[in-house]
């Protein structure tokens, strides 16, 4: 019976860790990390923060998410005398730029031509990390951009234009703007983002600065096959880092309740099968070795 058991347990059920994840947390949004095909069984944790940050791990379709209409602001307006680069801020404090599943920023741009302008009149990047940012700022006001998401190309020197960014979820985006000398602008933006609603539910643990495991019992093998979601948030008031790295677990067929009744009836003879092959040939090698007498 052991033998059926292990044979079972090999057939339906494969647990591995997953790759290490850098994640950010920042005060009074949902970030969130999506596992596609697997469950998560437990989850280990590290921050660089003394502060708390909550966690919860939920299947996909209990995601419930608030739509978030950001009117049009002026985010800056000014004449340059100098060629520079720098960050474009829209209500940092709020941390208006973060967005779960719909993340649509649209901008429109006024520029005007006040003297010479040689090369690029001005061009605008989008980053999601903090140190793609910086390399760009310190570049300034040429070289290495470092990685952005998203950028226009040159704007005109004299004239509006529009411009949307759909970009992928669940980040928190930042603005880098490289302005020419001679160049006049103004610049607006408005967005149409979505955010993870968390009200109601209750975290599985809690991370600071120590290692945390947290075993996640009532989402470890749910009934219905779906995408599992870390969520974190804090109340930290500055941004906060969080190592993670899950142990998933993948079903390598559907789970017993799940398996029709041919299928699950052809699973068992064949584990019938071997076990009668296994136990047949225990029988024989005994008769072998126990009942052989030399004359």
């Amino acid at each position: 019976m052991a033998a059926i058991a292990l044979t079972f347990l090999f057939l339906y059920k494969n647990t591995h860790s997953s790759d290490a994840q850098n994640i950010s947390v920042y005060n009074g949004y949902v970030t969130s990390i999506y596992y596609d095909q697997f469950y998560v069984n437990e989850v280990n944790l590290i921050s660089n923060s003394s502060a708390t940050a909550n966690v919860y791990v939920i299947p996909k379709s209990q995601l419930s998410y608030i739509p978030v209409v950001l009117p049009e602001k002026q985010i800056d307006k000014r004449n340059s005398t100098f060629s520079q680069r720098f960050e474009l801020y829209y209500d940092r404090s709020e941390n208006n730029l973060i967005c779960n599943t719909v993340c649509e920023l649209n901008f429109r741009f006024e520029l005007q031509q006040n003297g010479v302008v040689l090369g690029c009149p001005a061009q605008l990047f989008l980053y999601d990390n903090k140190a793609d940012l910086k390399i760009f700022i310190a570049n300034e006001p040429y070289g290495s951009v470092g990685d952005p998401v998203a950028q226009t190309d040159c704007l005109p020197k004299t004239g509006v234009v529009n411009k949307t960014f759909h970009l992928p979820p669940n980040k928190l985006y930042y603005i880098g703007w490289y302005v020419a000398k001679n160049v006049g602008y103004t610049i607006w933006l408005s967005a149409n983002l979505t955010r993870i609603n968390i009200s109601g539910l209750n975290e599985d643990c809690s991370v600071s600065s120590q290692h945390t495991t947290c075993p996640i019992t009532h989402t470890k093998y749910p009934h219905k096959k779906e995408n599992i979601s870390l969520l974190f948030n804090t109340t930290s008031t500055t941004m906060m880092d969080v190592n993670v790295t899950p142990v998933l677990v993948q079903w390598n067929l559907q789970r017993l309740t799940g398996v029709s009744a041919p299928s699950c009836i052809g699973v068992v003879v064949m584990m019938v099968a071997v076990f009668v092959w296994f136990y047949y040939c225990m029988i024989r090698t005994v008769a072998w070795n126990g009942y052989i007498t030399i004359a």
